[in-house]
């Protein structure tokens, strides 16, 4: 190898850029710049990696996970991808071998099992001589470099072509009518079954402009937009499509323009299916706005919103809210937040993607630190208000950041009013329930349980088919202390999703509550089986290994679900956390049992700073510290245990959620009052009769 060889090599692995193209096309892709948003979407990145993307195909050395990811986006292999060495024309190709990476290592059979090479920083360029140039050989390079520059400009723009928001779009001459006045054929949507957005549409469209009738598809069906405009001499040819993706719709309108021998999108929104039927005229409303703007003739209240999404950008959005009208898990919301950056990236005016993106940050703040989660919650809410402030689905992420934050009567308020103009919006109203039924677990006012569960029942009435409000309904339910209610309601939720375990999971314990083990113990193992990564039915089946006291299996169980919880962040549950130290205390592990109670305090007093603490809360939080004192000669001080004392007095008066009811018990027991312990552990059985055989109280059935 000669000495400039030597200095100019790179480590690495090089693809083949012919390869790329066919693997590219054969992906059905059109651009680089399609392939670096598509793995920003499957990775979950705030941007596209073009610049990765751009060294790759100019064939430049990268390592071989860089090489990885371009080959899963294209849904091929890496290997397939090589740069051969007939193919290279500046040196010898460097491939994933055994060896250094200064020479090729000869062949073995572990050569599949090394180590890619690195990827360092390209050396720097070797010294030249400086030539000098005649005025004539300095204008003749100016030249070139111009028209190199021009060829350059115009590669780069095929190859990255600009985003739909990402660069302005070059105004387009204003269209003239033939003939006196504009004419529009509106012809069907394409997933509107009874034909009624169509006829809407033509109704308003006819009050300005020549139309013919809503039967016009009838004589011209199944010909091209293109032959049906010169057939009937209409300046714009009106159609669209309604989609549905799970609970919601989206609705788009597309106009085929003659004089411009092409269709342009005009308008799109998205809604509940629920509230189809009302939102159909204010859907043509503003399609024909949007017509009218296209002809240069709105004004005044005639103006269609400035703002909408185009199709795929709203097919974004809309498989992120399908995401997160599945199973909670962090997988789901980590695939929907990942739909929602992606429809950002391509569109970072879109409110109600913003809106989006606060709404399943807020629900994922169990997963990572709290603090950050929520300053990411509040930057997209933010966002979004600045965008669109009263739109229904702004109004709801509004809520519930101001719920999250510790405002739950502000959150209620927003949404009372979001409910009057949306009364047929499921998710509000589930929402409404739920900020209600955190205010009855922060205050123990009954007033708010009544009204959380008046909303749920509406909710389930709104979307009688769907899944999730008859959970939400079966947890309100039972912390309301109506096990019936919530048995009745998650059996509901079951039938409709058996195949979710958040469901699953929630209809054992409460079996589990009414002391049917067998049961529960199955539908924990079910769920288990069902999401393997999910933690849920885990811990679950650490609580069953409690009540049979195999206290050690207990807390392996119980630790393996924690490291589920956390494996993508923090885990912020402290009644994980306080079930994991009494399996350790029962266990015989001290130490393990104390640094437990002490992380669920940390959480549960973190909960109470930013004003979500429950009665509930309380309960937990006195019986942590005096389970600590108990495991610690240290003894808190007499005020101290006096205001531990008030805690479990307001909780054991307000509190109606037998897990409250029984933190309450055994802190009781551990202060040796055995009268208020009676109290309180039958004031829990009531409503949750498995504790009359909680290890925990067992003494006081012997006493």
């Amino acid at each position: 190898m000669s000495e400039a060889d030597s200095r100019t090599r790179r480590r690495g692995v090089r693809a083949s850029r012919h390869k790329l193209t066919r693997a590219l096309t054969a992906a059905g892709l059109k651009t680089q710049a399609a392939l670096a948003e598509r793995i920003a979407d499957i990775e979950g990145l705030d941007s596209a990696p073009r610049d990765i993307v751009s060294r790759v195909f100019r064939e430049q050395p990268v390592d071989l996970t860089t090489l990885e990811r371009i080959a899963r986006a294209l849904q091929t292999e890496a290997y397939q991808l090589y740069l051969n060495a007939d193919e290279a024309s500046d040196g010898p190709v460097t491939r994933p071998v055994a060896g250094t990476a200064q020479e090729p290592a000869a062949t073995s059979g572990n050569a599949s099992q090394s180590a890619a090479p690195a990827d360092p920083p390209s050396p720097a360029p070797a010294a030249r001589t400086p030539v000098v140039l005649s005025w004539r050989s300095m204008v003749m390079l100016i030249v070139l470099c111009i028209a190199l520059a021009s060829l350059i400009g115009a590669g780069a723009w095929y190859l990255w072509p600009p985003g739909t928001q990402d660069e302005p779009v070059a105004e387009l001459p204003p269209l003239k009518p033939r003939f006196g006045r504009f004419k529009v054929a509106v012809t069907h949507f394409t997933g509107d079954e009874s034909g009624e957005l169509a006829v809407l549409v033509r109704e308003r469209l006819d009050r300005a402009l020549g139309v013919p009738s809503a039967a016009l598809s009838v004589i011209a069906s199944g010909e091209d937009r293109a032959e049906v405009a010169r057939r009937f001499r209409v300046d714009a040819l009106i159609d669209g499509e309604i989609v549905q993706v799970g609970q919601l719709v989206g609705v788009r309108a597309f106009a085929y323009v003659d004089a411009r021998g092409r269709r342009e999108q005009i308008w799109a929104e998205s809604f509940p299916v629920s509230s189809l039927a009302r939102k159909m005229p204010g859907a043509a409303d503003n399609i024909t706005a949007a017509v009218h703007q296209l002809f240069g003739m709105a004004k005044g209240e005639d103006r269609a919103p400035p703002h909408f999404p185009k199709a795929s950008v709203q097919d974004e959005y809309l498989r992120g809210r399908w995401f997160m009208d599945q199973a909670p898990s962090e997988l789901n919301l980590r695939r929907a937040s990942g739909n929602f950056s992606a429809a950002l990236r391509h569109d970072p005016n879109y409110a109600v993607a913003h809106a989006a993106l606060c709404e399943v940050i807020l629900d994922a703040v169990w997963i990572d630190s709290e603090q950050r989660q929520l300053a990411d919650a509040e930057r997209s809410c933010t966002r979004a208000a600045e965008l669109a402030p009263e739109a229904p689905e702004v109004l709801r992420a509004q809520a519930s950041f101001l719920n999250s934050s510790g405002r739950a009567e502000e959150a209620m308020n927003l949404l009372l009013r979001a409910q009057q103009s949306e009364p047929d919006d499921m998710e509000i109203t589930l929402a409404l329930a739920n900020v209600q039924f955190d205010l009855y677990r922060r205050t123990g006012e009954r007033q708010w349980a009544d009204a959380s569960l008046k909303h749920a029942r509406e909710a389930t009435q709104l979307t009688p088919e769907f899944w999730k409000p008859y959970m939400w309904r079966g947890v309100y339910e039972s912390g309301a202390g109506t096990l019936d209610g919530a048995i009745e309601a998650l059996q509901t939720a079951y039938r409709l999703d058996s195949s979710n375990e958040y469901v699953t999971t929630n209809l054992g314990t409460m079996y589990f509550c009414r002391g049917d083990f067998s049961a529960a113990r199955d539908l924990y193992l079910k769920a288990r089986e069902m999401a393997p990564a999910s933690y849920a039915g885990t811990e679950f089946l650490g609580l069953v290994y409690y009540y049979l006291k195999d206290f050690a299996e207990s807390a392996r169980l119980r630790q393996t679900a924690l490291d589920m919880a956390r494996a993508g962040g923090n885990a912020e549950i402290h009644q994980i956390w306080g079930a994991l130290a009494d399996s350790y205390r029962h266990a015989g592990q001290r130490r393990k049992a104390i640094d437990a109670y002490v992380q669920a305090l940390d959480i549960v007093e973190r909960d109470f700073l930013m004003g979500n603490g429950t009665t509930g809360d309380k309960a937990a939080r006195a019986y942590y510290y005096l389970m600590l004192s108990s495991l610690d000669p240290q003894r808190p001080r007499a005020a101290v245990l006096a205001s531990l004392e008030r805690d479990l007095e307001e909780a054991y008066e307000a509190s109606s959620e037998p897990t409250a009811l029984l933190r309450v018990t055994q802190a009781w027991l551990i202060e040796q009052n055995m009268d208020k312990a009676r109290r309180a552990l039958a004031k829990a059985v009531e409503r949750c009769p498995c504790y009359s055989s909680y290890p925990d109280v067992e003494v006081l059935a012997r006493n």
